[in-house]
């Protein structure tokens, strides 16, 4: 794996995808795949109607504004080089809910 780095972006800072996306522009133009494992689950524990807005509103914000920053800031480099982006989405804590490894 000597053509990877692997690169931290808080989704809840979207400055850091500009920073990001201004050092791949400068040192990686040839890039052609981005794996995007970020996110946030919340409390898989609660009811849907026990989750307050502003519990929502923070998912919302890295789950949806913030992979939108991502792709909309990656495409113009990945077009050029026919490239692609993966999203991935596990629970790091798997519940009755959502047990992905069964």
């Amino acid at each position: 794996m000597n053509n990877v780095e692997f690169i931290k972006i808080d989704l809840n800072n979207l400055e850091t995808i500009r920073i990001t996306r201004s050092y791949i522009g400068q040192n990686h133009s040839d890039i052609n795949a981005i794996i995007n494992n970020a996110g946030i689950s919340g409390d898989m524990s609660k009811s849907s109607s026990d989750f307050t807005v502003e519990e929502l509103k923070e998912a919302t914000d890295v789950n949806f504004f913030g992979d939108f920053e991502i792709i909309k800031s990656f495409t113009p480099i990945l077009a050029t080089n026919n490239g692609k982006i993966l999203n991935l989405t596990i629970n790091e804590n798997p519940n009755s809910f959502f047990y992905p490894f069964t």
